[in-house]
């Protein structure tokens, strides 16, 4: 069974119960969720930890074979409650019609 990416994780519990476990602020907890960062090695070693076992290197980072990946894609991106990429990262929307 795949494990569940970080993002799968903080969802399931909530920003807000993520950061009370953690001892970090909700705003950056939700933009772990967003996709928006990745954790750093210290920081994703504490969601480890606090998640018993439901995270690894690879659920929170993606697969090692995705070499240029810095944070691991759920499979269902409506969960994140992200913005689409392209307006993350300013392209403009296509024009309708």
């Amino acid at each position: 069974m795949n494990k569940m990416t970080l993002a799968d994780w903080i969802w399931g519990l909530g920003d807000e119960e993520v950061a009370r476990r953690t001892g970090k602020p909700r705003g950056s907890i939700s933009q772990y969720r967003l996709l928006n960062r990745s954790p750093s090695v210290k920081l994703a070693k504490l969601f480890m930890h606090v998640s018993d076992g439901k995270l690894n290197w690879e659920s929170i980072y993606g697969p090692a074979n995705e070499l240029h990946s810095t944070i691991a894609i759920p499979a269902d991106r409506s969960m994140t409650k992200s913005r689409p990429l392209e307006k993350r990262k300013g392209v403009p929307a296509k024009a309708k019609g």
